[in-house]
């Protein structure tokens, strides 16, 4: 995505972010902190966009808080929505790529363990109710072949 286009697309209220990053078949994933309504559930790692913020800006500033690292963000992948609160969100999925060697350096803000988790991992995980499910259905949701990362 070009910087220009970064810059000018600001998101609308109420949107929320998720990374989909794949490391050779396997997709990243974080457990949040306990405490909330989905603490100690796994997750595609993202957050809320502020306003006057463009979906990918708020998506790198999320990793940037949670996880102490600068990606970059590529193309959108998958678009949901979900309710939390009382309000409603849409969810936008962008491939994220993370450079060589950042796992080694993530400073975790907001969770308290990450992983690399196969299709059948967050499948297991979902249906114990580990894996929230606003982000399990992008795995469903994606034009672009979410569900095979070998695609991606």
């Amino acid at each position: 995505m070009s910087t220009e286009q970064t810059k000018t697309r600001t998101a609308p209220p109420n949107l929320s972010t998720a990374a989909i990053i794949v490391k050779n078949g396997k997709f990243f994933i974080a457990r949040r902190l306990p405490g909330g309504d989905m603490g100690g559930t796994w997750e595609f790692p993202g957050g809320k966009a502020e306003t006057g913020e463009t979906a990918p800006a708020a998506l790198l500033r999320e990793l940037r808080e949670e996880f102490g690292v600068e990606c970059t963000a590529g193309p959108l992948l998958a678009e949901s929505s979900f309710d939390h609160n009382g309000k409603s969100y849409r969810l936008l999925a962008y491939q994220v790529f993370l450079p060589d060697g950042a796992e080694t350096g993530f400073v975790l803000a907001e969770h308290s363990e990450w992983r690399w988790a196969t299709i059948a991992d967050i499948e297991t995980l979902y249906t114990s109710g580990q894996f929230t499910p606003s982000d399990y259905v992008l795995l469903n949701n994606g034009a672009g072949g979410i569900r095979t990362p070998g695609t991606l």
